[in-house]
């Protein structure tokens, strides 16, 4: 409806979707009073029911609490599909990291804005972390498309360009890895252990650091990583060396109901690895002299592979069954015919790799680590 007031032109916003002459009857009410703005009254109306409803419930933290629920039951999303834990996990974890005072957790969801968001994101990207800034982007986007469905918000803010990742190619050399064993030492329980065994067995951190005690045959040195926490939905079998072992025996237990092996406490698997990396860098720096490349925990996977493949000679497609990686001889048409497990490689594999660990951090003499020589 328009109109004018005190010379001016005015608009009006009818509710609804009335039919034209119910629009008619709304405006002709609206004007009854002359001397009353109807646009203006009802934008005070509006900031005054604002302010009445205003409350924690809105605040950035309590809205993920409630959006989380929601993802994790599948009701978050328009397709209703209730996701796996592992991308549970993941999600939690990055809008979490999101509700610290520091970033959006003393504000309400409407009042984050696109520049709010941009600024967020693009930090990221500059710090030199554009898989993190996506990923981020990626977590952020349907959780006000969710809130504004519902709506919090009027309409979700989240206008940001994904940036392009360059693929990583850092691995530790044979001395950083002598740094990086003796740098864990600094990191106590349970750190020291899963970072150690992130490097002897080559699987992804979520992998380790969320194993339980049924997935364990310690007698027979196995570990059954079911399909639902692995990244291709594939049950993997990993044979434990015998320098896996002695980590895993190492590290203390909290005895819990869900079996978790490296919780501390009782509940949940650990969490909040940003501190120990830090740590373990800085300890890697102290010990080197120097500062060394930027290293992340996805590189010890990396360094794994390159070393297998490089030092120990061990047949690509081993390697790629040792860490689950879907490729090669194992992804496409090839992986539909190609079944093998592999088992037995990669047991000899792994007992290599432990072997070759042990003699670098020990110092002595390479006798026992023989190369796997190829066909």
């Amino acid at each position: 409806m328009r109109y004018r007031y005190e010379g001016k032109p005015r608009k009006l916003t009818l509710d609804g979707f009335p039919p034209l002459a119910t629009a008619r009857k709304l405006a002709t009410a609206a004007m009854e009073n002359p001397e009353h703005d109807p646009a203006t009254e009802k934008q005070v109306k509006k900031a005054a029911l604002k302010e009445i409803y205003k409350s924690d419930d809105d605040l950035f933290p309590q809205i993920v609490k409630t959006y989380l629920r929601h993802y994790a039951e599948g009701r978050a999303t328009r397709k209703n599909a209730k996701p796996k834990e592992r991308t549970i996990h993941e999600t939690t974890r990055l809008l979490e990291q999101l509700t610290v005072p520091t970033i959006w957790g003393a504000k309400r969801i409407q009042d984050i804005k696109k520049r709010d968001v941009i600024e967020l994101l693009d930090g990221i990207v500059d710090r030199g972390a554009p898989y993190v800034a996506n990923r981020t982007f990626a977590a952020i986007s349907p959780l006000f498309a969710w809130a504004a469905r519902r709506d919090i918000i009027d309409a979700s803010p989240v206008v940001w360009n994904k940036v392009a990742e360059e693929a990583r190619e850092r691995h530790f050399s044979a001395d950083e890895i002598k740094l990086f064993w003796k740098a864990t030492e600094a990191l106590g329980h349970p750190f020291q252990a899963i970072f150690r065994l992130l490097l002897l067995t080559g699987q992804r951190k979520s992998e380790v650091s969320e194993m339980t005690e049924s997935e364990l045959n310690a007698e027979a040195g196995i570990w059954t990583i079911p399909a639902a926490r692995t990244k291709n939905n594939r049950e993997h079998i990993v044979p434990l060396s015998a320098q896996a072992l002695s980590a895993l025996r190492a590290s203390p237990r909290v005895i819990n109901d869900k079996g978790l092996i490296f919780t501390t406490n009782g509940e949940t698997p650990p969490s909040g690895f940003t501190k120990p990396v830090e740590l373990c860098r800085k300890k890697m720096n102290e010990l080197a002299g120097e500062d060394l490349p930027h290293w992340s925990l996805h590189d010890l996977r990396r360094t794994v592979s390159t070393m297998m493949n490089d030092e120990l000679s061990i047949e690509p497609h081993i390697v790629e069954a040792v860490i689950n990686h879907v490729s090669g001889s194992r992804g496409g048409v090839a992986g539909v015919y190609n079944k093998a497990a592999y088992l037995k490689q990669k047991q000899a594999a792994l007992d290599a790799w432990g072997r070759y660990i042990e003699v670098l951090i020990s110092g002595k003499q390479a006798e026992n680590v023989v190369p796997l020589a190829r066909k």
